[in-house]
């Protein structure tokens, strides 16, 4: 019986892992292994604990503000643990070249700031 080894149960690797678990499952060993720890459901994690979060992560949105954290989940689920919390606004000038660029008119950084602004 073959071995397969899949890094990171993020949502790629826990889909791919069953995935293949479904479709090898007499002729694979599907093994998953994440760094981060397992939460169980109703668990509340904090983006601000270490514990849950790869702290080493940045991105640079301008060179005005140089590099800034990027927050990615540590953990069963990956990136998940803290997508729900949080949404990435992106950069005005890419909004308003997608609306060119693809005829998505309504979808200008003027017209989309003003929805990611609205907290219900």
């Amino acid at each position: 019986m073959a071995r397969v080894v899949v890094v990171g149960a993020g949502v790629a690797g826990l889909t791919f892992a069953r995935s293949l678990a479904r479709t090898t499952r007499d002729t694979h060993e599907i093994v998953l292994l994440e760094s981060g720890h397992h939460h169980r459901d109703g668990d509340q994690q904090s983006m601000d604990n270490p514990e849950f979060t790869h702290r080493q992560t940045s991105i640079i949105r301008t060179h005005e503000r140089g590099p800034e954290w990027y927050p990615r989940g540590r953990g069963v689920g990956g990136g998940s643990l803290i997508n729900g919390r949080l949404a990435m606004s992106g950069v005005p000038a890419d909004w308003n070249a997608w609306a060119t660029e693809f005829g998505v008119a309504g979808w200008t950084w003027a017209t989309v700031d003003a929805h990611m602004r609205h907290v219900p």
